[in-house]
């Protein structure tokens, strides 16, 4: 506000000053177009290595999770599904799954499909594999952080 003021008043001095000296018919801007003109900031770059270390961190927390036996269920993901071969445990392998995902239901991406597929299991159930066999309570028992993280992880998991 102090920088204001100081404007302002010096503003007002040039402008008795060139009045004094016979030039006062000199076109000023108003203060306010001055004083107020919007500025754009643009916003930096997004940090490449930042992005890197919250996707390996979303991972590696996934990854946890996965292998967390949740009492609520009683067991943890990786008994019932495989993430290193295409071995059939209970469920189907998880190995593959971002590229399986992205063509099971018309107009899901893999993200929504492997969401959907763990908080309601029994929407879309894999050719082969029985409604009832996964537990219905993830959508409870799990944060949407730890649904996001899960599901990075399982994104990973390349064939």
């Amino acid at each position: 506000m102090l920088k204001l003021i100081r404007i302002l008043i010096v503003g007002t001095a040039i402008v008795l000053s060139l009045a004094a000296c016979g030039r006062a018919n000199i076109d000023m801007p108003t203060p306010t177009s001055v004083l107020f003109e919007p500025t754009v900031t643009p916003s930096p770059a997004p940090n490449a290595d930042l992005q890197a270390t919250e996707i390996a961190a979303s991972v590696a927390r996934g990854d946890e999770i996965f292998h967390t036996n949740y009492s609520e269920a009683g067991f943890a993901c990786s008994n019932c599904h495989s993430v290193d071969s295409d071995a059939v445990l209970v469920g189907p392998s998880m190995l593959g799954i971002s590229e399986r995902a992205a063509d099971r239901v018309d107009g899901e991406d893999a993200q929504t499909y492997i969401h959907n597929s763990i908080v309601a299991p029994n929407d879309y159930l894999v050719e082969g594999f029985n409604a009832g066999l996964m537990p219905q309570i993830y959508g409870d028992v799990l944060s949407e952080q730890d649904l996001e993280d899960v599901i990075a992880y399982l994104m990973s998991l390349q064939a």
